[in-house]
């Protein structure tokens, strides 16, 4: 005789996932974010909101208190989330500044429905903070090549005064300029990677953002001006 088994609980949830795109990270993001939550959190459940920095450490179930607190320069990490007493938590949230390509947002319940619309409001907060330079901060193939060619203008002026000034024997020009070349293209490789962050801190303090014009003038002009004069004084 075949005993029978009693059939198992078979439970099926909806799980969205998704990257957050290069976004700045201030004080109107939190709150949002922190409401949507309240929104959609359950007698069962509570948020939980943390922020991680070098400097300060924040935890709060109220993303109000943003409003009345700096947000670190520093800031590492950020952690946000409806947490659940049951098998699984309805939604997190998770921000690396360290590591950009493990942030995610994960959404997951049994209503297929309440899924998708709390993902894409969730989204929508993001996407109004994004990145003017969002394809810089999220292509590094961009950045070498900006890099490639800023290092080129640099290694052509450089080159050229030497050339004209004959410091050298032609051989040991192209030598040069091609060692330069190579040299300054990681350099300001690795200049465009703290320049251009993946997640931009809202803070005064934040040093990428705050001199970012600044360098990036003294950067491209020191390589395009001097090339553009020498063309203009017919010595090219």
């Amino acid at each position: 005789m075949v005993k029978r088994l009693k059939p198992k609980n078979v439970n099926i949830r909806e799980k969205r996932s998704s990257r957050i795109a290069p976004t700045r990270i201030d004080k109107e993001l939190l709150v949002e974010l922190g409401q949507i939550l309240k929104q959609e959190c359950k007698k069962d459940c509570e948020i939980s909101i943390e922020l991680d920095a070098d400097s300060k450490e924040i935890e709060t179930e109220d993303s109000k208190t943003f409003d009345n607190v700096t947000i670190p320069a520093d800031t590492y990490a950020v952690t946000m989330g409806i947490f659940s007493y049951e098998e699984y938590n309805p939604v997190e949230i998770e921000i690396d500044i360290k590591k950009p390509k493990d942030s995610k947002i994960r959404v997951m319940g049994e209503n297929a429905t309440w899924v998708q619309g709390v993902s894409e409001r969730l989204a929508k907060a993001f996407e109004k903070k994004k990145l003017g330079y969002r394809p810089i901060a999220k292509y590094e193939w961009i950045r070498l090549v900006m890099s490639m060619i800023a290092s080129g203008f640099l290694s052509y002026a450089s080159g050229f005064a030497i050339w004209y000034f004959k410091l050298f024997e032609p051989l040991y020009v192209i030598v040069y300029v091609l060692t330069f070349f190579y040299a300054m293209s990681m350099l300001i490789k690795r200049f465009f990677d703290w320049v251009f962050p993946y997640f931009e801190i809202g803070s005064e303090d934040f040093r990428p953002r705050k001199f970012r014009k600044l360098l990036l003038a003294i950067l491209w002009g020191s390589g395009i001006i001097p090339t553009i004069l020498f063309r203009l004084l017919g010595l090219s």
